[in-house]
This record gives structure tokens, C-alpha cells and sequence, in this order.
């Protein structure tokens, strides 16, 4: 086997003859470049000659180890996944490029997909899983185009026979929503609004059936009392806020009708 010539410095890394007696960079003394060598099982130098030969003036007083104390001035030596020894410019692009890459992650905003809980980047206007189509869309025109519905159904409910008392409270929380700045709140809490106002017009369109079918039954001398209050029961579900029992219960009244007359 061909003995190598040269030996790398284990402070700078500066490539070294392997006669020299100290480091031309550095000015680390053979004895200690021996010595740190020796973690890796190359050489096993006598301790005591190594500290003789080391410049007294680089040690702090309270420096107990010496190869501590070496270690604090040795350049770091980085490698790549397969071992091979990295220089530093290659370190410092390596470290350019993360730095870049987590920059742009910072910029990147993710929201999840209502339909099938996705992520979905800020601008996509179409979820890559599902397909979903995306639109963008204003808040407070979504406010003014929802609260304008609402306004319309309370003006049409104050007028029928059911009480819109419920109702008037999701529009006031909404309208407290909004003041406090709670723009989000308040647009969900009107939509939903809506939503109930939806489930009245329909109630009150059974409502009015019911009641052209009560008129015949009794036209016809049929008895309608249990009807009668059936349908009192499910007006009083309504005007208490439980909208959705009540059409439940007006929808089973109306297929009853239906069948008896």
C-alpha cells in the first residue's frame, strides 16, 4: 500500500505535507494535529508531548481539556447523505436554497375544501381533489345581498299568522356582529337567517293547504277538531323557534288530509 503524503489540518482544514512540523495556516503544532487525529484511530501520540508543544498563551487559565479546548477553534466538517465531505460554498448554497424554500412556504396560504376537507393554495380556483369550483367572493357585498333578503322575510312574516320573534334575533345578532367587527359572524349568522326564513314560507304554505283542507272536511260534516289542534301544536313549535319540528309536524298533518279527503 502507497503511504500518504499529505494530511489535512483538523482546525482549518489547510492540506498539509505529511513531514510538516506545524501548520502554515493556522500554526497548530504536529503533535496536536497527531493528537486529533488519533479519534479516529490513525495515530496514538504521547498526551504529555502534545500539551508541552501547544502555545500557552491560547489557553484560558480555567481550560480543562485540551482537545476541548482544540475543538473550539476546528472548522466544522459537513457530509452529505452518502458520506461524501462537503465543502463550505457547497454548505452555504445548500443553506441559500432552504432559506429560499421556506421563504416561499411562508407566502403560501392553504385553506381546506368544504366538500372533501383538501388543502387548497390561496389562488386555486378549483380543488385538485375533488373538483370543487371555487369563487371568490366579497364579504360585505355578501353581507348587504343576504341582510336585503332578510329584511324582505321579516316584513312578509310580521304580517302572517306565525310570530317572527325568533327570527329578529338572529337578524339583531348579526347586526351586533357586524358593529363589533366580526364580519365572518355576522354574514353566517344572516345566512342562516335566511335559511329559517326559508323553512317559515314554507310552513306557512302548508299552513294555508291545511287549512283549505279543514274547511272541506267540515263542509263535508266530517270531524277535524284532532287536525285543528294538531296544527295548533305545530304553530306553537314555530313561533317558540323550534321552526324545524314544526314543519315536520304540518307536513305529517297535510299528508293526513290529504288522505281523508
Amino acid at each position: 500500500m502507497v503511504e500518504e503524503e499529505h494530511m489535512i489540518c483538523p482546525v482549518c482544514d489547510t492540506m498539509l505535507d505529511k513531514d510538516c512540523n506545524n501548520c502554515p495556516t493556522c500554526g497548530l503544532t504536529r503533535s496536536l494535529i497527531e493528537a486529533e487525529m488519533e479519534e479516529e484511530g490513525e495515530i496514538a501520540p504521547d498526551v504529555g508531548e502534545v500539551v508541552a508543544n501547544i502555545d500557552q498563551s491560547m489557553i484560558e487559565e480555567d481550560e480543562e481539556d485540551i482537545f476541548d479546548f482544540v475543538k473550539k477553534f476546528r472548522k466544522p466538517v459537513w457530509e452529505d447523505e452518502e458520506g461524501h465531505q462537503l465543502t463550505e460554498e457547497d454548505v452555504q448554497a445548500t443553506e441559500e436554497e432552504i432559506r429560499s424554500v421556506e421563504e416561499i412556504s411562508d407566502e403560501i396560504v392553504v385553506f381546506e375544501c368544504p366538500l372533501c376537507a383538501a388543502e387548497v393554495g390561496e389562488d386555486e380556483t378549483e380543488c385538485p381533489n375533488c373538483g370543487a369550483i371555487f369563487e371568490e367572493e366579497d364579504l360585505e357585498v355578501r353581507w348587504e345581498e343576504e341582510f336585503e333578503k332578510v329584511k324582505v322575510g321579516l316584513a312578509e312574516i310580521r304580517n302572517s299568522p306565525i310570530s317572527s320573534k325568533a327570527l329578529k334575533k338572529m337578524v339583531r345578532d348579526a347586526v351586533n356582529s357586524k358593529k363589533n367587527g366580526d364580519l365572518d359572524t355576522a354574514v353566517d349568522t344572516v345566512i342562516e337567517a335566511n335559511e329559517i326564513y326559508g323553512q317559515l314560507e314554507e310552513y306557512l304554505l302548508m299552513l294555508d293547504r291545511s287549512k283549505k283542507n279543514l274547511k272541506k272536511m267540515k263542509d263535508l260534516g266530517m270531524d277535524y277538531h284532532d287536525y285543528v289542534e294538531r296544527l295548533k301544536q305545530s304553530k306553537n313549535m314555530v313561533d317558540s323557534g323550534r321552526v324545524e319540528d314544526g314543519l315536520e309536524l304540518s307536513s305529517s298533518i297535510l299528508a293526513d288530509l290529504s288522505k281523508r279527503i
